[in-house]
């Protein structure tokens, strides 16, 4: 899965539409059966689209809040946004050095009945949440989403820019990581 190299806010809507429902179809076609199903190591695919959808969430709440807010709360950035490239590099190094999903982390919970219920409201919060991004990142300017500052739980206070472009990421590092797993699963099968 890959996302490019969204920039302007208008690549950055369509990319999070695009990642939205590509993440939607991924976790819908894993079989319900392996779906809750904890790996040896890691997370559940259940748990990392909670893991998502916890996150996301959080980045859509901030994105909701009056502007002049998130200005007094976490001041005004002077630096230019990075590239994705570099916050995936950020990114990478930050968990390479132990950091992890802290309060994002999701809870571990067992198979639960109705288990093909449970996975279609999952991925049904996560296409809402998806698109009520994509919708809010509309009321932004190009200027805001450089300047007014969100914290993140590991790069530390970042332009909007990067946290929405850190979210694409994130989403696509999961799903990847999932994915893996799903073809070792089948490599052993």
């Amino acid at each position: 899965m890959e996302i490019g190299s969204p920039y302007s806010k208008q690549e950055i809507i369509d990319a999070t539409r695009n990642f939205t429902l590509e993440v939607a179809s991924f976790f819908g076609s894993i079989p319900d059966e392996i779906f809750f199903t904890k790996p040896p190591k890691g997370w559940s695919p259940a748990d990392n689209i909670r893991h998502l959808n916890k996150s996301t969430w959080a980045v859509l709440i901030a994105i909701r809040l009056p502007k002049r807010l998130l200005r007094l709360l976490f001041f005004k950035s002077s630096i230019k946004p990075r590239h994705i490239s570099e916050i995936k590099d950020a990114y990478l190094a930050k968990l390479a050095s132990g950091r992890g999903a802290g309060l994002y982390a999701p809870i571990p919970r067992k198979t639960p009945a109705r288990a093909a219920e449970k996975k279609a409201i999952l991925i049904k919060k996560w296409s809402e949440i998806g698109e009520a991004t994509a919708a809010a990142i509309s009321r932004w300017s190009e200027s805001e989403l450089d300047e007014i500052r969100l914290p993140h739980p590991i790069l530390g206070r970042i332009p909007v820019r990067e946290m929405i472009l850190f979210g694409a990421l994130h989403c696509m590092h999961h799903a990847g990581i999932v994915k893996k797993r799903m073809d070792l699963l089948k490599a052993s099968a």
